[in-house]
């Protein structure tokens, strides 16, 4: 690459004194020349706030927002994406209690500037669970796929599909997918990753790197972790994500033909859990 296009990378961090400092070491790291982290503390009740004014003293990189109160994980992480694609080519999510590895930005750049029409690039990832790890590498959302079957095979929710959302993100596709609705019902905020990541989907094909490039440490305390995988919560994601098909500016019969595509898989995938059942 000639030139070096601008990353911005965010962290939304809450009560993270404990662990943020390692989050920050690993990001000033980062092998590549043009990039900014913002920290932005949601009304934090422990030192995060103050750790993190300390890092950012040191090195010029990083800037620290302060939320006046808690919005809560997805609200703080939604404004974050807006601003930072308005004021980047590339831009990724940062999780408080997680580890980029020094080549996370560089190699990422380097698959989506070679690859114009992929909308993001997902890093190789570990998941570090309270007593066991995994690695993990998303290649189903391939450019070899159309749209359709991308979309179903991000809703299936069955190979690592949260890696996609720590990726580096074309910030101009962004621009499109955000601002997302809460659910109607239920706890909220519940995998309203997913639906970024299925709307990131709509606008290109996804590309994953040969190389892990971040640790996701689980904590009994994450969010992700805390979340009830319930029939309520089920109902309201599946409301959401046919909401969000609807009013996405695709074609109205890819629309169609999406839906038409999800309303099988569900109806395929309820079949299976009566045949369990019985």
């Amino acid at each position: 690459m000639k030139d070096y296009p601008k990353v911005i990378g965010f962290i939304p961090a809450y009560n993270a004194a404990n662990f943020i400092e390692s989050t920050l070491d690993g990001l000033a790291a980062q092998q590549y020349p043009n990039f900014e982290i913002w920290i932005c503390d949601d009304a934090s009740t422990d030192r995060t706030s103050e750790i993190c004014e300390k890092f950012a003293f040191k090195d010029h990189r990083f800037k620290v927002i302060k939320n006046k109160k808690n919005l809560g994980w997805f609200r703080t992480s939604e404004n974050l994406w807006i601003e930072a694609s308005r004021n980047s080519d590339y831009c990724f999510i940062n999780p408080h209690d997680d580890y980029s590895l020094p080549g996370y930005i560089s190699s990422l750049v380097t698959i989506l500037e070679e690859n114009p029409g992929a909308t993001l690039a997902i890093p190789g990832m570990e998941n570090l669970y309270p007593n066991l790890s995994s690695i993990c590498f998303f290649k189903e959302a391939s450019g070899k796929i159309d749209v359709i079957s991308r979309t179903t095979i991000i809703l299936k929710r069955n190979i690592y599909w949260w890696a996609a959302y720590q990726g580096l993100h074309r910030s101009k596709i962004v621009q499109k997918i955000f601002p997302l609705p809460l659910h109607p019902f239920g706890e909220k905020e519940f995998s309203l990753d997913l639906i970024s990541v299925m709307k990131m989907g709509f606008y290109g094909c996804f590309l994953t790197s040969d190389q892990i490039l971040r640790k996701k440490i689980y904590h009994e305390k994450s969010v992700s972790w805390n979340w009830k995988h319930n029939l309520v919560n089920r109902t309201a994601l599946w409301i959401t994500v046919l909401r969000a098909i609807s009013t996405s500016d695709l074609p109205y019969g890819l629309k169609f033909r999406i839906q038409k595509k999800i309303a099988y898989t569900l109806v395929q995938m309820i079949k299976r859990k009566i045949l369990l059942i019985k």
